[in-house]
């Protein structure tokens, strides 16, 4: 192929493999959407914990997130962060249908309190209260505006207490200080508008009995600690005052050197006694790569096979039943009839037929090879995309059509050259 051909080609080329690139870039901005799913964004969030895993790994703890997917071994588990996001364990979340809802929703995801109960009947549990709704999360600013409805939290200590006389409530002050007994000095937890609950089955480790922010409780099953403010270990809580050291000191004094895992997850994934997992594969394991989110993306890939294998056959054309090498016995049919022609002195027609194959070559160029098999069509396109240089292009070939088989060298060069111009003109015309 000629530089001109592969100019011409590359121009027809161009808005097909911008479409095709417009899809890919969807497809691959569909994946990276749902690859980064809701929680991921939680968790790094203002009122999310990826802080505290970092600052406790730091501070020589083991410690790390877990949203399910495998079994956890409870035996080398020393606390169980259960963080909640969820004001109403009773009911379900419902997905907010414009951007106010969005920024005032108060449940990120669904719990069950049967779930935590299990939980922390399994291993040591913290349990960490819900305060803020998803608007914190989106746009980073702390308003009172933003703090859920106090019934939701108040009813979900009733029911951990099993106490439905516990009290629940905001201190409604920009920042409150409260202290915590170091090691070597009394340290201090600092919150906004802090909450604050009260029970007699709770003994306050951060806090007061009538306003407790921390403390170890007796509820349903083993004793667990209840944490009403997040923001003494959330993201941008462990900035303030001594809170970080706070979380450090009090963490690994009730992990006692064991693992810390924070827990997103909303299902219960702990092995059974340390005892081999015996867990059976199953079509429903098979069946979870075909719902969502899969399922869009493997729309998606379908859609765009099927946008290149439409798009292949309409500029390609149907697949060639046996390759024409150069030995095929058509190419040798063509040589031997230019041949014949050279020798008999009959350049009209070597003329003729040359310009036919040259049309069909600038059809197959410019709209692909489908369209450089039927000459009708071929005209009706080039007529379409070129209107005022098809008409000297009929010209031309009507001119080389007319010359005599045995005509003069001189004259069927002159065509050709005439012809060729039109047909550089032609390659080289933006469509």
């Amino acid at each position: 192929m000629s530089t001109s051909d592969s100019s011409a080609d590359g121009g027809g080329l161009r808005s097909d493999m911008l479409l095709l690139g417009l899809v890919v870039a969807a497809g691959l901005a569909l994946l990276v959407y749902f690859s980064s799913q809701r929680q991921t964004a939680l968790r790094n969030s203002p009122v999310g914990f990826e802080g505290l895993q970092v600052w406790l790994n730091t501070e020589g703890q083991n410690a790390r997130s877990f949203t399910g997917g495998w079994t956890l071994n409870p035996d080398t588990i020393g606390l169980l962060i259960q963080p909640l996001f969820d004001t109403s364990l009773d009911g379900k979340r419902q997905p907010p249908q414009s951007k106010q809802e969005l920024l005032f929703q108060q449940d990120e995801y669904d719990a069950s309190l049967g779930t935590i109960l299990e939980k922390k009947a399994r291993v040591p549990s913290l349990v960490i209260l819900p305060k803020w709704r998803s608007g914190l999360r989106l746009t980073g600013l702390a308003h009172p505006i933003l703090l859920d409805d106090e019934a939701g939290p108040r009813h979900i200590v009733r029911r951990l207490l099993g106490d439905g006389a516990a009290g629940f409530t905001r201190i409604r002050e920009p920042f409150v200080d409260f202290a915590y007994p170091g090691d070597a000095e009394e340290l201090t937890a600092r919150f906004y508008v802090p909450q604050v609950f009260s029970s007699p089955a709770c003994l306050p480790v951060i806090g007061t009995r009538e306003a407790t922010v921390l403390g170890r409780c007796q509820g349903p099953g083993p004793d667990f600690f209840l944490l009403s403010d997040p923001d003494l270990l959330s993201n941008h809580g462990l900035r303030l005052a001594d809170n970080a050291a706070i979380a450090a000191h009090f963490l690994a004094t009730i992990a006692g050197g064991q693992d810390l895992v924070i827990d997103y997850s909303t299902r219960v994934w702990f092995a059974d006694g340390g005892e081999p997992d015996t867990y059976e594969r199953g079509w429903d394991d098979l069946k979870r790569f075909f719902a969502y989110p899969f399922l869009t993306l493997w729309l998606a890939g379908a859609f765009t096979m099927a946008l290149v294998l439409w798009r292949a056959g309409r500029r390609y054309g149907p697949l060639i039943g046996s390759a024409e090498g150069p030995g095929s016995a058509k190419a040798l049919a063509i040589r031997a009839r230019a041949r014949l022609m050279r020798l008999t002195d009959q350049d009209g027609a070597l003329v003729a037929d040359y310009a036919k194959a040259r049309v069909a070559s600038l059809g197959a160029a410019l709209f692909g090879p489908a369209h450089g098999m039927d000459e009708r069509a071929l005209h009706r396109q080039l007529k379409a995309a070129f209107p005022e240089q098809h008409a000297e292009l009929t010209s031309a070939l009507t001119a080389i059509r007319a010359l005599p088989a045995k005509t003069a060298a001189a004259d069927a060069i002159a065509s050709v050259n005439a012809l060729e111009q039109i047909l550089d003109t032609l390659e080289h015309e933006p469509r």
